[in-house]
C-alpha cells in the first residue's frame, strides 16, 4: 500500500517513476525531491506495486487519441467564447472556466505522453496540429 501512496504522490507532483530491473528511473522536477527520497527509501515497496500493474499508465497511442479528441473540442468550443469582432463573450463564464480546466488537463495528458514515453513528435501522426486550436501539442508549438 505504501508504494502505491508514493506512486500516486510522485505522479501528482509531476514525476515519472519506472522500474528497470532492480532500480528506479525517477524523472521530473527538481521541486519534488523530497517525494524522491520517499520513493527511494521504499524502493521495495515502489517496485512492487509497478510490478503488480495496478497502477499501469495509458498506452501512448491512447494518450494520443485522447489529446486529438481533445483538440477537437476545444476547436469546437472556443469560437463559443468570442463575438464577431474577437471579444470576449461575457455571458458564457461557465464555459470558459470549463474551457481553463479543461486546458489544465489537456496539458497534463501531454506532459504524461512527452515524460512517461519519451514521445517527440506531433500528436496527429505525421501531420500538425491544426493552427487555428487554442492548444497546440509541443511538436507543434
Amino acid at each position: 500500500m505504501v508504494g502505491i501512496e508514493l506512486l500516486k504522490r510522485a505522479e501528482e507532483a509531476g514525476l515519472t517513476v519506472t522500474c528497470v530491473g532492480d532500480s528506479l528511473r525517477i524523472r521530473g522536477p527538481k521541486s519534488a525531491e523530497a517525494i524522491v527520497q520517499e520513493l527511494s527509501a521504499n524502493k521495495s515497496e515502489v517496485i512492487a506495486a509497478i510490478k503488480d500493474g495496478t497502477l499501469t499508465p495509458a498506452p501512448a497511442s491512447e494518450l494520443r487519441a485522447r489529446l486529438r479528441k481533445g483538440i477537437e473540442w476545444f476547436l469546437a468550443v472556443d469560437p463559443k467564447l468570442w463575438d464577431e469582432n474577437d471579444y470576449p463573450v461575457y455571458d458564457h463564464r461557465k464555459l470558459e472556466i470549463k474551457m481553463m480546466e479543461q486546458t489544465l488537463k489537456w496539458l497534463e495528458l501531454e506532459r504524461l505522453l512527452r515524460n512517461l514515453y519519451e514521445y517527440e513528435g506531433c500528436i496527429f501522426d505525421g501531420r500538425t496540429c491544426p493552427k487555428e486550436s487554442p492548444v497546440r501539442c509541443t511538436a507543434c508549438g
